[in-house]
């Protein structure tokens, strides 16, 4: 009797035992796992503080040169091409995913380094402009379609009313690194435009350069080709 109730006693002793420290474990786990979870919510948040951050570093940044006027729309000359560059640089800031250098500072660089303003680009240019500004891109290109043609509607006296135009234009446009001066892509653009309510008024008055006439006229092949550069 006396034996059956030692062997008792120890089997109890054990049974407490293992028991107590399956608890302990139970209990550093549980600390562990809240400990784990507390520093990932920190994580979280850190990261989604930090967003906008990542986010404005992961932007390419871009100078955009002026185009060349290669159409038959003589009449506006170089400033058709100024007007395409400023297009372009309203349309690349509106996606959000480029950094694009102020076109004046632009022109003020390239003045001060005698490298020119027109869309011509050579290696070194692309290289010294990457340098000077801190850019990775130069976008550059040429309008190789652009008329504007006015359709009179009924009786209408001096040109005045009674009147649409109608503006085609077509783009081409070139992705250049400044770490190497090659191409890295090309993009095309092209579209028309009805501008009504005698937009321009008088005879031949289409002729006369007016940049919001020119950069309106110039919009939908501009964002059509933004489209195809912000897929590449």
């Amino acid at each position: 009797m006396h034996e059956v109730a030692s062997r008792k006693v120890f089997s109890s002793v054990d049974s407490s035992v293992i028991i107590g420290g399956t608890c302990k474990e139970a209990s550093m786990l549980r600390s562990l796992s809240a400990v784990s979870s507390r520093i990932a919510i920190a994580l979280i948040l850190v990261a989604a503080t930090n967003a906008p951050a990542f986010a404005q570093a992961a932007k390419a940044r871009v100078a955009v040169m002026n185009f060349e006027n290669n159409s038959t729309w003589a009449w506006w000359g170089d400033n058709l091409g100024a007007a395409a560059a400023d297009e372009l640089v309203t349309q690349l800031v509106k996606t959000g995913k480029f950094t694009v250098i102020e076109r004046a500072q632009l022109d003020s660089i390239l003045a001060e380094q005698n490298l020119g303003a027109s869309g011509l680009v050579t290696q070194a240019t692309a290289a010294k402009i990457g340098k000077l500004l801190g850019v990775q891109l130069i976008m550059t290109g040429s309008i190789t379609q652009f008329s504007i043609q006015r359709t009179s509607v009924g009786i209408s006296q001096f040109g005045v009313g009674g009147s649409y135009s109608n503006a085609e234009s077509k783009l081409d446009v070139r992705l250049i690194s400044t770490e190497t001066g090659e191409i890295l892509g090309v993009a095309e653009g092209q579209g028309n435009k009805r501008m009504g309510g005698g937009f321009f008024r008088g005879v031949g008055a289409e002729r006369t350069f007016d940049q919001g006439a020119a950069q309106e006229a110039l919009r939908p092949a501009v964002e059509n080709v933004v489209k195809s550069v912000a897929a590449q």
